[in-house]
């Protein structure tokens, strides 16, 4: 297939997740027949284990790329991928995202069908919990799991309002930048510290571009039961608020005034009491971990991942 006719090139970035990856994509090439596509794996740095299995991947599966990165970082692995693909739109699906029976052709429609001014869009995440019962937590946990499980074929959206585990851009808007993912930020390991889709979005709308929701597009989105623990909200909460700082700060303006470091103060010394108190939905206790990232980065300034 000449790289003329390729619609899509659906890029897996992962680090230390084969059977992640694997399910991913025992899902994708299932549906995968003479549409104009290409899959990329980019394996950010994984351990010599995961990257065994990523390689015989690509024997299970000939069609795949896949592309070694030994610098670990999500943004780092996008970068890789945005330079190997080759189609008109780049899309970035997570490793623990388990696309719907019918992605690839929802995913050709939609992007054929896009408005010329749409730079990028966000696709459905449905939730793939760990049991039975879903769990009782609120928006902000929901946000930071990146789940948005609305069925709406499209609607406009702000830039917040979409998740880079089921993402979609055009590959022209990104080509032309040194690095559309901006490597200071972004997971790196362990650390949590995000905001690299937020930075490239906002620079975006800036030119004029807009942004779209697809409901139609849809992956399954895996939570962990580890992720839905008071301690991982703490933590993901904290660094989002260090996030808030990082952007501002590479933007060159000065951070919202919600996140001044009087009104920060503020906020922690009112819900300072009530976290003795059971916070079944996670709100109360993101709100306050936040606010802490926010004073840490404020007065020690943004750690170095």
């Amino acid at each position: 297939m000449s790289n003329e006719a390729l619609k899509i090139s659906i890029c897996i970035c992962t680090h230390n997740r084969a059977s992640d990856v694997e399910d991913c994509l025992s899902a994708l090439m299932s549906q995968w027949n003479d549409q104009c596509i290409e899959v990329i794996i980019v394996d950010s740095a994984s351990r010599p284990e995961h990257a065994k299995r990523l390689v015989t991947l690509t024997q299970k599966w000939p069609k795949l790329v896949y592309i070694r990165s030994e610098i670990a970082g999500l943004s780092v692995a996008r970068n890789i991928g945005i330079q190997a693909a080759k189609g008109e739109w780049i899309a970035f699906l997570d490793d623990d995202a388990v696309p719907f029976p019918d992605y690839i052709d929802r995913a050709i429609e939609s992007v054929t069908s896009m408005e010329p001014d749409v730079a990028f869009f966000g696709g459905r995440l449905k939730p793939r919990w760990p049991t039975a019962e879903p769990p009782r937590i609120g928006k902000m946990w929901m946000n930071f799991l990146s789940l948005i499980d609305d069925p709406t074929p499209i609607r406009l959206t702000e830039s917040g309002m979409i998740f880079g585990a089921n993402l979609f851009y055009r590959r022209r808007v990104l080509t032309h930048r040194p690095a559309a993912f901006d490597p200071s930020l972004g997971r790196v390991g362990n650390c949590l510290l995000s905001g690299e889709e937020i930075n490239l979005h906002a620079s975006l709308l800036k030119e004029g571009y807009q942004c779209r929701y697809v409901g139609t597009v849809a992956a399954e989105h895996k939570v962990s039961e580890q992720r839905l623990t008071l301690e991982w909200i703490k933590q993901r909460a904290y660094w989002d608020g260090i996030t808030l700082i990082a952007i501002a700060k590479l933007s060159g303006e000065p951070p919202a005034r919600a996140t001044s470091l009087g009104r920060q103060l503020a906020k922690v010394a009112l819900l300072w009491p009530l976290m003795i108190f059971e916070d079944t939905t996670g709100e109360r206790t993101a709100n306050f971990y936040r606010s802490l990232g926010v004073i840490r980065a404020r007065t020690l300034g943004i750690p170095q991942t």
